[in-house]
């Protein structure tokens, strides 16, 4: 009987044992589950927003270069929203700033091809009708778009413009718009 009494207490104590040490064993698993949950709802803080900082070449009636003017927005999730966030911020007017781009100018969409470096933005050919005519507006109009874009994204070396997904010879019949235009710096001063 004393041997049974012993196996008993033996057999009693392992099963005490072994669920304690699963009892822990459990509970030190859902600690680190837990964690590892904080550890990445902190991660996802820290990448919540992005803030970007571009430079928008302007300019004013009595200026004859387009001069900086620092901007700040949130960083969109890929390259393509990033250019055409940018392409709507050029295209708003400012009370304080002349904007060579006619009110009527609606966005459509924009290509990037890297192989290229080239940037196609697609306009609604509505702008053509509401444009200015002139040699010094297109000229305004074109390289405050295409140095702007090309002096804040490095990647991109030339511009072409598309109108309702359509090339076109000539605007208002000064510059030919069926090739790509190369920034010319000459337009800005960074200062």
């Amino acid at each position: 009987m004393k041997n049974k009494t012993i196996i008993i207490v033996i057999v009693s104590i392992s099963i005490l044992f072994f669920v304690i040490s699963l009892i822990i064993f459990l509970n030190t698993e859902s600690s680190n589950k837990k964690s590892e949950i904080i550890k990445s709802e902190n991660n996802i803080d820290k990448k919540e927003i992005e803030i970007l900082k571009l430079k928008q070449f302007v300019m004013k009636n009595n200026w004859w270069y387009m001069k900086p003017l620092l901007i700040e927005f949130e960083k969109p999730s890929n390259k393509t929203d990033l250019y055409k966030k940018f392409l709507n911020i050029l295209f708003d007017k400012r009370e304080d700033y002349i904007t060579p781009v006619p009110e009527s100018i609606k966005l459509r969409t924009i290509y990037f091809i890297e192989s290229k470096s080239l940037l196609i933005i697609d306009i609604d050919d509505e702008f053509i009708q509401n444009f200015p005519s002139g040699t010094r507006a297109e000229l305004e109009f074109v390289y405050y778009i295409v140095d702007n874009i090309c002096y804040n994204f490095k990647e991109v070396k030339k511009v072409k413009f598309l109108f309702s997904g359509n090339e076109y010879k000539y605007l208002t019949g000064h510059l030919d718009f069926e090739n790509p235009f190369f920034p010319n710096y000459r337009y800005i001063r960074d200062e």
